[in-house]
């Protein structure tokens, strides 16, 4: 939680520092696609080295490397010899070690809180860091009033500084507690194992995979046409207060997903509340496009993201309580590449180009067909039972 904070920070100070360097519209995307693009060429990779890995010392390294990449900005800005280049290098490189990092959590998570419990912490992390999106990013844009962006980086470099000392201070006690057994073989072997268990060994983790990516295929398009589609829908301009409200929506329904998912998944069992999740969240997704009033659009926002992110929550939960230990890390961040890396890239794209053609609201009614795919893929998973704890199949 502590470097997913100063992240939030980053995640504003960068591209206004590339915004400021170049004053291009091209250069400052390439900050925010250094995002996502990390997360689709390393996923594989990650996923088996944090198998072969212990977690802890995976999770220190990449927080140090993260660390010291981002104090090199403000100090490059102070000695006034920061460029656009070393902005772009750094924000990948940093996108690129929380890859490893997430895949040795992806492990560690469950072998340390038990796969009975695994739905309520993943839960309780959502809503938490959703929570903190919410709030650390106003709180970034008051400080730029007072410092530069690239020195605002030194608060997220910080962070993971921070973080790694308290991961490094605890490890050798958690090690002591965890009895992980690690991949062998060679690393091409394990990437392969793990996406043959997607792919083939189970076909409920499979098609939980494509749902998750769906949805979020279906998020990718909203995000990328909201301040479009206010402004054609409702006349909500840059500046307009209004506007603010429609992103706080986001973090909003972040929070209460990660709240209610656990609460839906005790009571109907993870694969029935998957089910009901997802059409739900496709009708009031199409419901946003059919009202006139925006403060009408921002609760059924609410209600959208609430039940797309619970969604999400349950599927991954499930996940981590269905695989092995041993493809914790491989499956988990392979199914997130797939999902994160691909399907928010591909909604975000395909609504962009849509949107000159048909609309922000015409493109988004395609672009949320993805969630009535995702529907019809609940039908047709399989019916396996899972209603509480897996047994341990490493």
């Amino acid at each position: 939680m502590l470097s997913w904070g100063g992240s939030a920070v980053s995640r504003i100070a960068l591209p206004v520092t590339m915004y400021g360097l170049t004053a291009s519209p091209l250069w400052t995307a390439s900050v925010v696609a250094a995002e996502a693009v990390p997360y689709f060429l390393l996923g594989l990779l990650a996923g088996a080295v944090a198998d072969r890995s212990r977690h802890l010392a995976l999770m220190v390294g990449a927080d140090l490397l993260s660390g010291a990449i981002l104090l090199t900005i403000p100090g490059a800005y102070l000695l006034n010899a920061l460029g656009p280049l070393q902005t772009l290098i750094a924000a990948a490189l940093v996108q690129g070690l929380f890859v490893f990092f997430d895949a040795a959590n992806f492990g560690l998570v469950p072998s340390l809180v038990g796969r009975a419990r695994i739905l309520s912490v993943n839960s309780l992390l959502f809503a938490c860091g959703s929570a903190i999106e919410a709030v650390v990013p106003a709180l970034a844009g008051a400080l730029l009033v007072l410092m530069a962006a690239p020195v605002l980086v030194t608060f997220d470099a910080l962070s993971f500084l921070a973080s790694a000392v308290l991961l490094g201070r605890t490890s050798a006690t958690m090690e002591k507690t965890l009895k992980s057994r690690h991949a062998s073989g060679s690393i091409l072997g394990s990437i392969l194992e793990g996406l043959r268990y997607i792919t083939l060994s189970n076909r409920v983790v499979g098609a939980s995979t494509c749902i998750s990516a769906l949805l979020t295929m279906a998020n990718g398009g909203l995000m990328a046409l909201l301040v479009v589609w206010a402004g054609e829908s409702f006349d909500i301009a840059n500046g307009d207060p209004r506007l603010g409200f429609l992103y706080a929506d986001v973090a909003i329904a972040g929070v209460i997903g990660g709240v209610v998912a656990p609460w839906i998944a005790r009571r109907l069992g993870a694969l029935p509340a998957i089910c009901v999740l997802v059409p739900l969240a496709a009708v009031a997704s199409y419901a946003i496009l059919s009202v006139k009033p925006w403060w009408a659009a921002a609760l059924l926002m609410v209600a959208a993201g609430t039940f797309n992110t619970a969604g999400v929550i349950t599927i991954v939960s499930l996940r981590q309580q269905i695989v092995p230990r041993v493809l914790q890390s491989r499956v988990n961040t392979t199914a997130r590449m797939i999902a994160f890396g691909a399907g928010y890239a591909i909604g975000a794209a395909l609504a962009g180009s849509l949107a000159g053609r048909m609309g922000a609201a015409g493109a988004l009614r395609i672009v949320f067909l993805a969630l009535i795919a995702a529907t019809l893929v609940c039908a047709a998973m399989p019916r396996s039972s899972v209603q509480g704890p897996i047994a341990d199949a490493s």
